[in-house]
């Protein structure tokens, strides 16, 4: 069963607990620092008067000694006890390594060290021993970090600097607690792993990355990039044939079972799939066999959602090097994206240099061509 921390609770028990205990403790020590006085005054002198030098003045003293430490107390009581279900009250003694988390948490959070902290057994063994923790574990030590987190943000209302970090952090565990059975493949049937190619070397990294782009798909991932080629490995300045035959033979059959597969999941109707890069290769050589870099005209292609199927747009000219018919500009491009995924380019802006910018610049149309 999962610990839990309640500070507020023990905020309003701590301040109500040291209230009273304020004013029984200033009573008491009143009360016997008079009658310390009067003893010694009587000792010293035969008369006895009602109210008592010493009396008064050790009275005094005592009454304000009591006052001070309850007024520590309701200060930073409520941050000194930290309470925690089903377990036991540990020391650095038990459990060093949770020790000194807690202890540097509390540091960070600006609070005292908490005296009370009762954990699960698993959790105290896990910690004590250094063993991979547990469910419990987890659970105890977020809930300890959580609460420190929580208090300290509550004493600084207007930061919310802090409540965005947490968020933040909060996002990142969800994540990484998530992706290990993400990135699991194992699950996944013969049949898929052939689809994708990963039962042949030459297709079987590519073909890894496109059915992990499947699971991602499923497990509601809104972007996810695959990249071919890593090293510049498509720049074929040289041997254009080798480098690109190499390429398309990676990368040809694990696209081709990416697009099979989430269309048979019924993923490809709600998933845009995009294939391009910067720029295509020129239609003359370089460096004899090799092919320059070419941004005047050259392919890509989408699928999927609100992709138009068996679509061509555009032509290039005889020899392939420019564009000549319904050519596309990059912001075009990212205008049409953004038009699948349900966003106008114009209307959507982000503060950029202390004004509004668009994505896309000050240009860029759909391509309403390529809608269906």
């Amino acid at each position: 069963m999962a610990a839990t921390t309640d500070f507020v609770s023990a905020q309003k028990v701590n301040r109500r607990n040291t209230m009273v205990l304020l004013a029984a403790l200033t009573a008491l020590a009143a009360l016997l620092g008079y009658m310390i006085g009067w003893v010694m005054e009587t000792e010293s002198s035969d008369a006895v008067p009602l109210l008592s030098k010493g009396g008064v003045l050790v009275a005094a003293l005592m009454a304000a000694a009591s006052v001070g430490w309850s007024a520590i107390s309701l200060a930073f009581g409520d941050k000194m006890v930290l309470a925690m279900a089903n377990a036991k009250q540990i020391d650095k003694a038990d459990a060093p390594q949770l020790y000194n988390v807690v202890e540097e948490m509390a540091i960070a959070a600006g609070v005292p060290m908490p005296k009370v902290m009762v954990l699960e057994t698993d959790a105290l063994n896990a910690f004590a021993t250094g063993s991979k923790p547990g469910n419990g574990t987890i659970a105890v030590t977020r809930g300890l970090l959580n609460s420190l987190n929580r208090h300290y943000g509550e004493s600084k209302p207007n930061d919310t600097e802090l409540e965005a970090r947490l968020n933040s952090y909060e996002l990142a565990y969800r994540m990484q607690s998530a992706a290990p059975e993400a990135v699991d493949l194992a699950s996944e049937t013969e049949a898929t792993r052939k689809l994708y190619g990963m039962d042949n070397e030459a297709t079987a990294k590519f073909g890894s990355n496109c059915l992990l782009a499947r699971r991602l798909v499923e497990r509601g991932v809104r972007f996810i990039e695959l990249y071919s080629g890593s090293g510049s490995g498509w720049d074929a300045h040289n041997d254009l044939d080798k480098n690109h035959g190499r390429r398309c033979l990676e990368t040809d059959v694990p696209i081709a079972g990416l697009l099979t597969d989430l269309k048979a999941r019924g993923l490809l109707d709600n998933t845009l799939v995009v294939w391009g890069g910067e720029f295509g290769r020129t239609p003359f050589n370089e460096k004899g066999n090799g092919r320059d870099h070419n941004p005047w005209g050259f392919s890509m292609w989408m699928a999927g959602g609100g992709i138009k199927k068996g679509t061509v747009i555009g032509r290039t000219d005889e020899i392939g090097l420019r564009a000549i018919e319904r050519p596309v500009h990059v912001h075009d491009i990212h205008a049409t994206i953004l038009w699948c995924l349900g966003l106008d380019h114009v209307k959507v802006t982000y503060l950029h240099n202390g004004r509004s910018e668009r994505p896309t610049i000050v240009s860029g149309e759909v391509v309403r061509e390529a809608l269906a």
